[in-house]
């Protein structure tokens, strides 16, 4: 599914004031409660999917997941996260993690990798390393 061509949800306020829609999915990065949609459901009356980020599917609330299933409306993840994307792949993190518990500096390591320092001990600190 192409996300770009779906309509984008993102103020409940605008989604007041839009008028019916066909749309039978949509790309919402709204936290679901119950009154959200019903708003939703009368903006866009044939809605089936709503793509949402993972994040926001797991704060969703159980009443509201079994409101939609009653419904007929399945929640799927967009797979990607909100916010900033990791700058460092998970192998740059494993051969920091690697090098460091061989006994290198988290200095020798950034020389090596030519990443910060600052960048090393953020990265062994994320992974409960350091």
């Amino acid at each position: 599914m192409d996300l770009t061509t779906l309509p984008k949800v993102k103020r409940l306020a605008d989604l007041k004031r839009r008028k019916k829609s066909d749309a039978k999915a949509i790309y919402c990065t709204l936290r679901l409660s119950a009154n959200t949609v019903n708003v939703l459901l009368s903006v866009f009356p044939k809605l089936k999917e709503i793509y949402m980020p993972k994040s926001l599917i797991k704060l969703t609330p159980d009443e509201v997941k079994n409101l939609l299933r009653e419904k007929g409306i399945e929640l799927k993840s967009t797979n990607r996260g909100r916010g900033r994307p990791p700058k460092y792949d998970e192998k740059t993190v494993k051969t920091v993690v690697d090098k460091y518990k061989a006994g290198e500096s988290p200095e020798d390591i950034a020389k090596d990798l030519g990443i910060p320092t600052r960048s090393v001990y953020y990265i062994l600190r994320r992974q409960g390393v350091y």
